[in-house]
């Protein structure tokens, strides 16, 4: 059915309750899983008074943290998946995940809900709702809360 899942993640409780869901999608039939996560861009704080060598210094620090923290997933989750591929990047999540989606050939994207609302969805945003918006590749959203 499915060839090529993304599973965009954060490392938050809700990736931990949306990963065996995804593990049934990906092992029968079976599919290659494409793990991703996403470091937030920390150019726009350049003109915050942060000399630019130390925004740098501390992008670079994030990204070596993210990979343990996805090697550390990947083996508590997918330990004995062959066909896991994993990924991080730095920018704007949902720009990421769509262009990743378009650059792997992904069939499906697969992305657990925060579920925010009110004061908090407006100064967070939904990075789900976004990629739903923007993406070509079909989007299945997950609560993690009804699992």
């Amino acid at each position: 059915m499915f060839q090529h899942v993304l599973f965009p993640v954060d490392f938050s409780e809700n990736n931990r309750k949306v990963a065996p869901y995804v593990r049934d999608l990906v092992t029968s039939p079976p599919a290659r899983l494409h793990l991703l996560y996403v470091v937030r861009d920390l150019s726009h704080y350049a003109g915050f008074y942060v000399p630019h060598p130390n925004l740098e210094g501390l992008a670079q620090e994030l990204v070596k943290g993210a990979q343990r923290k996805m090697d550390e997933f990947r083996q508590a989750y997918f330990g004995d998946l062959t066909d896991v591929e994993t990924k991080v990047m730095v920018g704007d999540p949902a720009e990421c995940i769509v262009e990743q989606a378009r650059g792997q050939g992904i069939d499906l994207i697969v992305m657990g809900t925060h579920g925010r609302r009110g004061l908090d969805h407006a100064l967070f945003g939904s990075v789900a709702e976004k990629v739903v918006r923007n993406s070509a590749t079909p989007v299945l959203t997950v609560n993690p809360y009804r699992l």
